[in-house]
Order: structure tokens, then sequence, then C-alpha cells
């Protein structure tokens, strides 16, 4: 009986390659798997890194405000202080003020 190398070489190669395609269809679901939990872990710190940022916005905001607030009353208590120094002393509420302007200042 003759065999043919070149028929005998192909059906092996086909063989193989047959036995071969399930585990690398098992090896590929493997690797889309990890991918897709890898992308799934970066958008998740992402999401988180963006929440912390606005945190410290708002947190920068509200810090901001409250300086600025003090400023205004600090400047505000001043001007009722000094009207009421040039009027002989004034209401006490106006003492009060320029009191309260110069304990936020320091």
């Amino acid at each position: 009986m003759y065999l043919n190398g070149e028929r005998l070489e192909a059906a092996v190669v086909e063989a193989f390659f047959a036995a071969l395609a399930p585990a690398q269809l098992d090896l590929l679901d493997e690797v889309l798997a990890t991918q897709r939990a890898d992308h799934q872990r970066v958008l998740r710190q992402h999401a988180e890194q963006v929440q912390r940022a606005e945190y410290e916005v708002r947190l920068a905001e509200r810090q901001y405000m409250a300086v600025d607030n003090r400023l205004v009353a600090a400047g505000v208590g001043e001007e009722m202080g000094a009207r009421a120094a040039d009027s002989g002393g004034g209401p006490p509420s106006c003492r009060e003020g320029l009191a309260n302007s110069a304990s936020i200042r320091s």
C-alpha cells in the first residue's frame, strides 16, 4: 500500500488544528474575560478619581466662601465701628460689630 506523504501531512495538520480549536477558543474566552475585568476595574478607578476631584472642588469652594464671608463680615464690622466712632460711640450693636471684626481678623 502506498501513502502519499503530502496528503497524509495535510490530514495530520488538519486533525491537529481541529483538536486545538476548542482549547484556543477557551483560551480566547479567558483572555477576553480578563480584559473585560481589567477594563471595568480601570473604569471604577477613574470614576472614583472623578468623585474625589469633585469632592475636593466642593471643599475648596466651601473653604473659599467661608474665608470670603469672614472677610466681608470683618469689613462690614470695621465700617460699622468706624461709623460708631465718628458718631460718638453709637449703639451697642455697632461697638459689637467692631469687636467682632477685630476677633475675626486675628
